[in-house]
């Protein structure tokens, strides 16, 4: 199942809580993975030639200890890949995984940081986000732990 930020406060909150994760050391939380049948979240974030330093020091600076503040508890469950090169179109994507998606958990970016920062810099800060995506967007995928 596809589903985009544009259609979805989901996906933008699951970006929040991977970049929460990728940006600040486990507190007290031993990593998770999901068990059979248990949901998991990808998502991906094509990010704009030029724009790869403006990404991670939104998700490093101002998404992350907006998380940590909110939920520190999403931690375990997250894991993010950093590109190790470009893809052949240009694009270098980064890769968030809730392993396991918790539905329990807060996942909608904006609300995490409007919490944090206030309305004001929370918008300014998801466009920081957005502009450096492709089309200004990323794509997640809802899958399901197989037994394999």
């Amino acid at each position: 199942m596809k589903i985009t930020t544009k259609t979805s406060g989901v996906i933008a909150g699951v970006l929040l809580i991977a970049v929460i994760m990728a940006g600040c050391k486990p507190k007290t939380a031993s990593p998770q993975k999901a068990s059979t049948d248990d949901s998991v979240l990808v998502v991906l974030n094509h990010v704009k030639d030029g724009k790869q330093i403006q990404f991670e020091d939104f998700y490093k600076n101002y998404l992350a200890p907006a998380g940590i503040a909110i939920q520190p508890e999403t931690k375990a469950t997250v894991r993010v890949l950093k590109p190790t090169q470009k893809n052949s179109d240009g694009y270098s994507t980064y890769i968030f995984i809730m392993d396991p998606y918790v539905t329990t958990y807060d996942y909608d970016i904006y609300n995490i940081l409007v919490s944090k920062y206030g309305k004001d810099k929370a918008k300014q800060y998801l466009k920081m986000y957005t502009d450096c995506l492709k089309d200004g967007d990323s794509e997640s995928y809802m899958s399901i732990q197989t037994n394999w």
